[in-house]
């Protein structure tokens, strides 16, 4: 698990991080923090995830997993526990230890409470055919990580559009 600051530790499953304060911007009055799944094992890429969600004010509980197969628990638990918050939006890395993130997205789009979650697919990989590969699994977008600090913040605007797209397509 990865904790707050980006550095592994025990805390179980999936660990609960804080986002910044304030919230994204929607017509009705915020319930609290949005809850996000991040599945990415590079303690780096979940750093700067974090400082894209300050950069664009996204109020976000954001549960971090570092394998498929945690992936996979954290979506079976929420398709079995009606109490527990299932993810407004899923951040998806392809290259996931245990087992691929291709896998854990044709788990989520068959799961009973996850499958219309948005999923955004981010991978080092810009091959067209990882691309292609995603959309066909299902995935509402894919991100290409870029080298540049400036663009990979970009990935807090993605994140706040479909959070937005999502809550005017509820209404």
């Amino acid at each position: 698990m990865l904790g707050p600051d980006g550095t592994p530790h025990d805390g179980g499953p999936a660990s609960s991080i804080p986002e910044a304060s304030g919230s994204y911007e929607s017509s009705e009055s915020s319930a609290g923090p949005i809850p996000i799944l991040l599945a990415e094992d590079n303690a780096a890429d979940v750093f700067l995830i974090r400082e894209a969600f300050r950069e664009h004010s996204l109020n976000v509980d954001l549960q971090v997993v570092e394998d498929g197969e945690a992936a996979i628990s954290y979506i079976d638990r929420a398709d079995s526990d009606s109490a527990m918050q299932a993810p407004a939006a899923i951040l998806l890395d392809l290259n996931l230890p245990r087992m691929d993130g291709r896998q854990v997205l044709s788990h989520i789009r068959h799961s009973v409470r996850c499958a219309l979650v948005p999923v955004i697919v981010i991978s080092s990989s810009s091959s067209p055919y990882d691309r292609e590969n995603a959309s066909l699994l299902g995935a509402t977008e894919f991100f290409t990580k870029p080298l540049n600090y400036a663009e990979f913040l970009g990935i807090g605007k993605l994140v706040k559009d479909l959070l937005n797209q999502s809550k005017s397509a509820q209404k």
